[in-house]
């Protein structure tokens, strides 16, 4: 009775409409590697682990995974997770463990302790609320489903998740137009009609809804991939995540962690560092470190050693940035659209300013972006009339003209990929002998 008692007060503090991050540090604070936690009501603990990208002063991120039914045995495994998330971009991973194995079963109380589990991860590390992953898998939707349904639209303070992954989750909440996430929606066609409602239609449901906002102010970066697997995660569906991850994570997320640059002087500039105005904040370190004649500088050691520090993490975003804008350039025209705005609104005044004005300018020029995004609409006006509820639809008839948008889409595209998966999954190809 005491723990009934001491799960329902922790629900209803932490399901608040927009609970704020609270907790106080613990005894892990800053530790590296991986451990367990308890969370004080019995069976619901949770796995961390902490890469060795992590860095005090840059702003790091949380990657949350919500195990399926009687998956709390697999909570120790990062595997895909350190490989495709922790490690590149210094996330520090938690793995829900729920002992009973029942995601049905007091759903709330496991959300509640998912919330526990983040907000003392937040209070041990320099993690800044938005820059952070959700996935779940089978069951697993219910309880990500849940917190999502009740401040998945509501910003960081309540959503600290700039991604989310389902890998054939049973994810059946309504995703609304307008949302500030990207997607990646794993089915594999050996799972199709498992659960009830059956994970083709939910999942196929999901994606429908998000397709059905791009261009209403939702992000266009949504990739339901289909592939031949049974009820499992591959490792290709992690790795897709963390890419998409990634390409909103430059262009919106946070830098660096403002709390660690405690100097007066440099407080304000790690703020707008934070607000993406990457040239300015330099011109101010720059002034701080060249003080006007009879001067001294304003900097003891530590504070020299913050500003540099600074200086080194807006060198690597700029950098990081044009080269996501080169790749997108060269792979996919249509999402390029979508983020070069951002990427060049925190490259202007930099030495990167011009290399990627001159990218826009020369693949405008080509005709690739035009070409993708009126590919991109056609797919978009079709896509809700390529599914059954047991498969994916397509007619031999129907293949070279999917074939022209993907190669007007770019075949190494989120939505080229996809045209081909697609089709595979269709096996329209291998029935006519392809």
């Amino acid at each position: 009775m005491k723990q009934l008692l001491q799960l329902l007060l922790t629900t209803m503090v932490l399901m608040q409409a927009a609970p704020t991050w609270a907790a106080a540090p613990s005894a892990n604070a800053g530790r590296m590697g991986q451990y367990k936690v308890e969370t004080g009501v019995a069976g619901y603990s949770y796995q961390v682990f902490a890469p060795k990208s992590y860095r005090p002063g840059a702003a790091a991120g949380i990657h949350l995974f919500f195990h399926g039914e009687g998956g709390a045995n697999s909570a120790g495994n990062f595997g895909s997770w350190r490989r495709h998330f922790l490690e590149p971009y210094g996330l520090i991973g938690i793995n829900m463990a729920y002992a009973d194995g029942k995601n049905m079963h007091d759903t709330p109380g496991k959300v509640a302790a998912a919330r526990m589990a983040v907000a003392q991860v937040m209070a041990d590390y320099h993690v800044t609320a938005g820059r952070g992953a959700v996935g779940s898998h089978s069951g697993g939707g219910v309880p990500h489903g849940l917190w999502f349904s009740e401040a998945g639209q509501a910003g960081a303070e309540a959503w600290p998740f700039s991604h989310q992954a389902l890998y054939g989750s049973n994810f059946w909440q309504r995703i609304r137009a307008g949302g500030r996430n990207t997607y990646l929606i794993a089915l594999g066609t050996g799972e199709w009609g498992m659960g009830a409602p059956n994970l083709g239609i939910s999942l196929v449901e999901r994606a429908q809804e998000l397709f059905k906002g791009v261009g209403q102010n939702t992000c266009p970066d949504v990739y339901l991939k289909i592939t031949g697997r049974g009820h499992s995660i591959g490792d290709g569906d992690v790795r897709a995540a963390g890419a998409s991850f990634r390409r909103w994570d430059l262009a919106y997320n946070a830098i660096v962690y403002e709390a660690h640059f405690a100097h007066p002087k440099l407080r304000p500039i790690a703020q707008q560092t934070n607000r993406l105005q990457l040239a300015a904040a330099l011109r101010a370190l720059d002034q701080l470190a060249k003080p006007a004649e009879g001067q001294e500088n304003p900097l003891d050691a530590d504070g020299r050693a913050q500003a540099d520090l600074l200086r080194q993490l807006i060198d690597e975003r700029a950098a990081a940035v044009l080269a996501m804008a080169q790749r997108l350039a060269e792979d996919d025209p249509a999402l390029f659209d979508f983020y070069s705005p951002r990427y060049a609104e925190q490259l202007k005044g930099l030495a990167q300013e011009k290399e990627m004005a001159q990218l826009t300018a020369d693949l405008r020029k080509s005709g690739r972006v035009a070409k993708a995004l009126a590919a991109q609409r056609a797919f978009l006006s079709i896509v809700s009339r390529l599914f059954t509820p047991k498969a994916v639809s397509i007619l031999a008839t129907d293949v070279p003209s999917f074939r022209k948008l993907q190669e007007d889409l770019g075949p190494k595209s989120v939505y080229g990929q996809m045209i081909e998966e697609f089709i595979k999954a269709s096996g329209v190809e291998a029935a006519a002998g392809k």
